[in-house]
């Protein structure tokens, strides 16, 4: 189940397809990706996607048969046709939520390969494009698989697990043919050049404000976490107490029995009386501190660029007067 690749290439054209697919349904925009990998299994290629099959009332098909029905559509026009992972886009890196872990497993079960791509819109339209690529690690997949998707306290323990031994971040690369390359710098000469400040502009409350509440939002999911987790640990004592009750009344009636000369109870399955409780699952707590740490880190990327504008203006400000 382990993967070599070092880097994803991504096609332009897939990245424009993404962005148009953003801007059209911004909180269901998702497809499959399509490529190669090379033979030497350094780098994935990813070459083509298409989005997800939309609801269309009584006439819709599932993902898998439109899914299918694609693939074979573009194998017969020479496109690449094999599936490489997936795409999402989401605001402000909010992605990591057990339907997307689940996904991302069924993917790399498939395909060890697979990547998923998270396009962040609301960060892109702030000047710099924000096209990550993911991949669970091999660490987790195989807790995973062992424990069927349960990952539990004593588990994560054992083998020292951390919300960081989730995903990993792949390099990516943007590829475009020379061909367009060539139009896109022909087209750029023959209009006009005019000036834009708007990477310039000071105004950070409305993105440091969405920030911080979804990081809110994170830590109240987080402390409700925390609350169950300790529901859990009560819960499980008082059953263990009143297995010890139980044994201790049994223990002294079997003494009371001897004297009398009967014979002792009958053994019974304990388990049947006290039926165990269900482990609890650690991948939301996981996954909401794996959140929090990613918007934590946005925030400091941000705040540093807003610094810099900042001492930027001061200087042109103190060089005009």
């Amino acid at each position: 189940m382990a993967s070599s690749i070092q880097q994803v290439v991504v096609d332009g054209l897939v990245l424009l397809k993404i962005m148009k697919h953003a801007r059209s349904v911004p909180q269901e925009a998702r497809g499959p990706l399509l490529g190669m990998v090379p033979k030497d299994g350094s780098h994935l290629e990813v070459s083509n996607c298409f989005p997800f099959a939309q609801d269309e009332g009584d006439d819709q098909i599932t993902d898998e048969q439109f899914q299918v029905t694609m693939m074979r559509n573009l194998r017969e026009v020479n496109v690449d046709h094999l599936q490489v992972g997936w795409y999402q886009a989401s605001n402000l890196g909010s992605f990591l939520t057990e339907e997307f872990i689940a996904t991302q497993v069924d993917y790399q079960m498939q395909t060890p390969e697979a990547v998923a791509l998270i396009y962040d819109a609301i960060r892109t339209a702030q000047g710099t494009l924000c096209l990550k690529a993911y991949r669970l690690r091999d660490k987790f997949l195989a807790i995973w698989q062992e424990e069927d998707g349960d990952l539990t306290l004593d588990r994560l323990s054992k083998d020292n697990f951390a919300f960081e031994d989730i995903l990993e971040e792949l390099p990516l690369v943007l590829h475009t043919s020379h061909l367009s390359k060539a139009l896109l710098e022909d087209l750029r000469s023959g209009l006009r050049q005019n000036e834009s400040f708007d990477h310039l502009d000071l105004s950070t409350h409305v993105y440091l404000e969405k920030n911080v509440r979804l990081m809110m939002d994170c830590v109240d999911k987080l402390a409700n976490e925390t609350q169950k987790y300790q529901v859990y640990q009560r819960n499980l004592a008082r059953q263990h107490q009143q297995r010890q009750q139980y044994l201790e009344k049994k223990k002294e009636e079997n003494q009371v029995r001897q004297q009398q000369g009967l014979p002792p109870l009958p053994d019974e399955d304990l388990s049947a009386l006290f039926k165990p409780l269900a482990p609890f699952s650690c991948l939301d707590t996981l996954l909401v501190a794996s959140q929090i740490s990613r918007y934590c880190k946005q925030v400091s990327q941000f705040t540093s660029q807003s610094f810099g504008r900042l001492y930027l203006a001061q200087a042109l400000q103190a060089h005009e007067q």
